[in-house]
C-alpha cells in the first residue's frame, strides 16, 4: 500500500526522530511513503 506522506518543515528540522520513527512504523507495516 502506499500512502501519501508529508512531514512538514519542523518535523525535518526539530524533531527528526519522531519522522524516523514514523518511517520505520510505517516499513514495517508494509506501507510505503510517496
Amino acid at each position: 500500500m502506499k500512502l501519501s506522506y508529508y512531514p512538514g518543515c519542523t518535523l525535518k528540522n526539530h524533531a527528526r526522530n519522531f519522522e524516523d520513527s514514523t518511517l520505520y512504523a510505517m516499513d514495517r507495516l508494509g506501507v510505503e511513503a510517496v
